[in-house]
């Protein structure tokens, strides 16, 4: 990407979200790394000509982390007439008091001092607002959770026609005769770790679990949301945080879409069969949820089946098959997958998981057969495509990890019948259809 290219990007956003205003003073936390270097000397490009008058600062905390040489960031600054100040820290002996269990440091710990010290520096120099630089393979877990999908706002493009009604993100149930959907809270559960302290939306948090507070120099408490001893605060929030939270759609649901991050799964595809859409539902792939109570050492970022996305149920499984399967052969719902996280080592970006998101709901998305598969479609092309997506099954590589990952499907399915003397077994139909799934890629 070329200069004036990042250039256009910062003049687009600041323009459109209006993020610069005459007289601002911003900090950038700045590390040393390419990201945070770049977006310092860009926004001192841009003052240059932005359509308000601002200033713009570096400031550098020094972590204490031995043979750091930060010379060259400080040769580049002074060249550009960049001012850029270093910041004193015991970070680095902090993190060697607190490191996991395994003996490694906390990286998740050392950004949250990095970002706090940070904010002291910007008060210290004068400034009012803050800015961290993040590539943007960085914001994949970020903007791609059920949750964001949901309350995404699309830039305003469905305003005219009353906007996007949300019911709820992550608790309702759909009828299986009406196809109507029915939320079943009336308030969100939340991560506190997303609302950083003076953040606007923590107005509309009513209580908060696990999560510390401390006095402001007002005399005022204030919640400590990003409380580095401890990244599993939550909080229930009020339905108004979402302007147009309803609590009932009349509307028969017309489409369900299973959130992935299986890496062997393209950005979208689109099941055909009942019996396989469901059954892909009931061995849903996805990581561990911060809100489960899990063993020390549990790898969160590693692939696990959970079934249906529910951890907490306490029914048989097939009474979520059944149903499922009911509104997608019954009630002519479609089903698709969405692969959230990256393909074969490429990033899904949000806007190519909203992207496809629109395409479906404006008619525009194209689906065709894909390779030998008699019961899946895939798209290529998309609004806001990032990336070239499109799987190559003539790659042994790919081939093999796709079918290892269906047959993890296949021995998850056996394994229902089982686990529990039986109690989630499946109908034999379910695991008919991931082992055709295997058949294909034999």
């Amino acid at each position: 990407m070329t200069m004036k290219k990042v250039l256009g990007c910062i003049r687009k956003a600041d323009e459109e979200f209006d993020l610069i205003q005459d007289g601002d003073k911003i900090c950038v936390g700045v590390s040393g790394g390419k990201d945070s270097t770049l977006l310092l000397y860009c926004l001192s490009l841009y003052k240059k000509f932005a359509r308000v008058k601002f200033d713009v600062v570096g400031v550098h905390i020094e972590m204490g982390f031995p043979n750091m040489d930060f010379s060259e960031v400080d040769n580049f600054c002074k060249k550009n007439n960049i001012e850029l100040y270093h910041e004193p820290s015991d970070v680095y002996e902090i993190l060697k008091l607190n490191k996991t269990d395994d003996g490694r440091l906390q990286c998740s710990l050392c950004s949250k001092f990095k970002k706090a010290l940070v904010i002291d520096g910007a008060k210290k120099y004068g400034c009012n607002k803050v800015a961290f630089a993040h590539h943007g393979d960085d914001a994949v877990e970020t903007g791609s959770g059920k949750s964001t999908l949901t309350h995404a706002k699309h830039n305003g493009k469905y305003d005219a026609f009353g906007g996007i009604k949300v019911l709820h993100d992550d608790a309702f149930i759909i009828n299986t005769d009406s196809c109507a959907s029915i939320a079943l809270e009336p308030t969100y559960f939340d991560k506190t770790a997303d609302y950083p302290t003076g953040c606007a939306d923590n107005q509309y948090l009513l209580t908060v679990q696990n999560c510390s507070a401390t006095m402001d120099e007002d005399g005022k408490i204030q919640l400590v949301t990003e409380d580095v001893r401890n990244g599993n605060g939550r909080a229930i929030k009020s339905k108004l945080w979402s302007p147009n939270r309803v609590d009932k759609i009349d509307a028969p649901v017309n489409a369900i879409f299973w959130i992935m991050k299986d890496p062997t799964i393209p950005p979208v595809v689109k099941l055909k069969g009942a019996a396989l859409a469901s059954v892909m539902g009931a061995t849903l792939a996805t990581k561990t949820s911060t809100a489960e109570r899990v063993a020390a050492g549990t790898d969160m970022n590693a692939l696990r089946i959970v079934p249906y996305a529910n951890p907490f149920r306490t029914y048989p499984l097939v009474n979520d098959y059944s149903a499922f399967k009911k509104l997608i052969e019954e009630k002519d719902v479609d089903c698709y997958i969405v692969n959230t996280g990256d393909f074969m080592g490429t990033k899904c970006q949000p806007a190519d998981t909203l992207g496809i998101l629109e395409d479906i709901v404006e008619g525009k998305a194209t689906f065709e057969k894909w390779g030998n598969f008699d019961d899946i479609e895939i798209m290529y092309d998309w609004s806001g495509k990032t990336a070239d997506f499109r799987p190559n099954l003539e790659d042994p590589e790919y081939k093999a990890a796709l079918k290892s990952a269906m047959q993890n499907r296949v021995d998850a399915v056996e394994g229902f019948s089982t686990a529990k003397n039986g109690y989630d077994k499946l109908p034999d139909e379910a695991l008919e259809a991931v082992k055709k799934l295997v058949d294909a890629l034999s």
